[in-house]
């Protein structure tokens, strides 16, 4: 016969309680954060001024700007400290590069109004837009954007918005836009639209590639991507051109002109893309067969 056994009483133990000071901890935390995103800092910068396109030292200096710059408590309208803000000029602010720039057969330069008909020209169209963000474009639509670009527009982009157009033997077929990402502005998406009648013959090929070579080579970039409709084969194929490889396929994930639509993001690293690049004797990239006509 098993027996129970009594088991013994236990007498309830009282939890000795800790009152906080809520905004003494709030200071205490803050100090601490501060003091570990300040060294973070000063080792990133000892990184970039050894190498100015490291991307770990961009990366960590960009993140600790962020993360000084939005620390709780710190006084509406505060800067940050002088020496932060010299870096973040330095090594971290997009600085235009020299264009035009041209490649073996095309010149790529920035937007003027002068540009309004032929940019209406394809954005207009039906069979372009189906791809794109907006609809098919006006005449007045197109104009309020071009002011935006050319920086006629007072609240237009900022340095880390790149557009340029595509010119061959003078017209302008097609244009490109490269937008860089806070806050170490070490990534980059790329976007691409050329004229339908013009597909086929390389261009967009061409001229994405030496956007390309201008992200890693001008602008120091860790990575470039591209968000895509995954309906939107020619644009695939032009990314797998420029050495990206798809890293996503979202499925319906994205809500556009009334329906939920699949997407696609291709990339390259600025290694590997040192490594396929193949300048041509020029200094241009042979330009490939194939176009696409929207990315």
């Amino acid at each position: 016969m098993i027996g129970c056994m009594a088991q013994p009483t236990t007498q309830p133990t009282t939890q000795p309680t800790h009152e906080y000071d809520a905004e003494e901890l709030a200071r205490r935390v803050a100090e601490r954060d501060r003091s570990r995103f300040e060294e973070q800092a000063r080792a990133a910068i000892a990184r970039l001024e050894a190498d100015p396109g490291d991307p770990v030292g961009r990366g960590a200096l960009g993140e600790a700007v962020e993360e000084l710059r939005r620390q709780p408590g710190r006084p509406s309208g505060e800067e940050l400290p002088d020496w932060l803000v010299s870096a973040r000029e330095q090594h971290l602010t997009p600085v235009p590069p020299e264009l035009p720039v041209r490649t073996e057969r095309l010149l790529l330069r920035a937007p003027t109004m002068a540009d309004l008909d032929a940019l209406v020209g394809w954005y207009g169209r039906e069979d372009v837009a189906h791809y794109l963000l907006t609809p098919a474009t006006t005449r007045e639509e197109m104009a309020a954007h071009l002011l935006r670009r050319t920086g006629a527009d007072p609240d237009g982009p900022p340095n880390d918005v790149l557009s340029l157009v595509v010119e061959l033997e003078g017209e302008v077929v097609g244009d490109l836009v490269l937008f860089l990402k806070p806050p170490s502005y070490s990534q980059a998406e790329i976007g691409w639209t050329l004229h339908p009648d013009h597909a086929g013959r390389g261009i967009a090929t061409e001229a994405a590639r030496a956007l390309v070579d201008l992200a890693f080579g001008h602008y120091r970039l860790h990575r470039v991507y591209a968000d895509l409709d995954a309906r939107n084969d020619r644009s695939q194929a032009l990314c797998k051109r420029l050495g990206m490889r798809q890293e996503l396929h979202g499925v319906r994930d994205f809500w556009s002109k009334g329906e939920w639509t699949d997407t696609r993001r291709y990339a390259v690293l600025r290694e590997e893309h040192a490594a396929t690049s193949r300048p041509a004797e020029n200094g241009s990239t042979p330009a490939a067969p194939g176009d696409s006509i929207a990315g």
